[in-house]
């Protein structure tokens, strides 16, 4: 599927990977609010309201994930 269909896809909760990726990698949309993360703390003297946010699992830990130009303009996305 193209990156249109995939953001769509993974703004309604689905995960996703792409045919170039190795095969336990995979992005996914996180919600704060749904996790029960409304607000964060980061410096003691007040809290911060949290976004939404894309994750990608990576080997064995997950980060913050930025897409690439190539990731926007790929058509190999399917949900996993």
């Amino acid at each position: 599927m193209t990156f249109s269909d995939a953001f769509t896809a993974l703004q309604n909760g689905a995960t996703l990977t792409r045919h170039t990726w190795k095969q336990d990698e995979f992005v996914f949309y996180f919600s704060p609010v749904a996790n029960g993360l409304e607000v964060i703390s980061i410096d003691g003297k007040g809290e911060y309201p949290l976004k939404p946010f894309f994750l990608q699992k990576r080997e064995s830990c997950v980060s913050p994930y930025m897409f690439s130009n190539e990731d926007l303009l790929a058509d190999d996305w399917y949900v996993i």
